[in-house]
């Protein structure tokens, strides 16, 4: 199956509208559907979504240190070397350098913790892991996503480790946080990543 890198965004808890809402900005109109996302302040957000079959409302509504929820869908972006390098390989027709393009389809993923929310963007094919790891673009629309929304840090996940989440700051990849896997609960505590993360970037 091979590596499928991600990007991981973490935000205040009460900051998950604004997030969802930029989200929606940069999306692709759907083309198969809405799902409605119930907030933990109880407000309703609408997502544009790929999936066939949309979760049931028990499994819609995001919870303090709730389970896994996620959509797929197309986010809309700019070219850059990258994003144009893996078009080509899709689109017939010369690309248009002033407008957008949809860069597959993307894993959208939440959870949460007491504090904290982690907000994933993942590569659903191996052949979209050059843009989650080095476009211009991509970085810079998740960077002002962190920005507009007071995000915390975003982080790349290159799957690599023993016995450690290893992952890249986004914001200065020469810099790799370890994350302990079994600390972290393999994964599922997200204010101990962001906790941890904050510790070896001394925020």
């Amino acid at each position: 199956m091979g590596i499928r890198f991600s990007l991981h965004l973490y935000f205040p808890v009460s900051r998950l509208e604004c997030v969802l809402n930029e989200i929606i900005k940069l999306t692709e109109p759907p083309s198969e559907g809405r799902m409605s996302i119930w907030l933990p302040n109880g407000k309703k957000v609408v997502v544009p979504h790929t999936m066939k079959l949309v979760p049931d409302k028990s499994r819609r509504r995001i919870t303090i240190g709730s389970n896994l929820l996620s959509f797929d869908t197309v986010l809309l972006l700019s070219l850059d070397s990258v994003i144009e390098e893996y078009l080509r390989r899709i689109h017939l027709q010369p690309l248009d350098r002033t407008k957008k393009y949809g860069v597959g389809l993307l894993a959208v993923s939440i959870q949460t913790g007491e504090n904290y929310a982690e907000v994933s963007i993942s590569a659903v094919s191996s052949s979209q892991n050059e843009i989650m790891l080095k476009s211009p673009v991509m970085h810079g629309t998740m960077s002002s996503l962190i920005k507009d929304c007071d995000g915390v840090f975003a982080l790349i996940d290159t799957e690599t480790g023993n016995g450690f989440y290893e992952r890249l700051l986004l914001a200065d990849t020469s810099k790799v946080l370890s994350i302990d896997v079994v600390e972290s609960n393999y994964g599922e505590d997200i204010d101990y990543i962001v906790t941890t993360a904050q510790k070896q970037l001394a925020i």
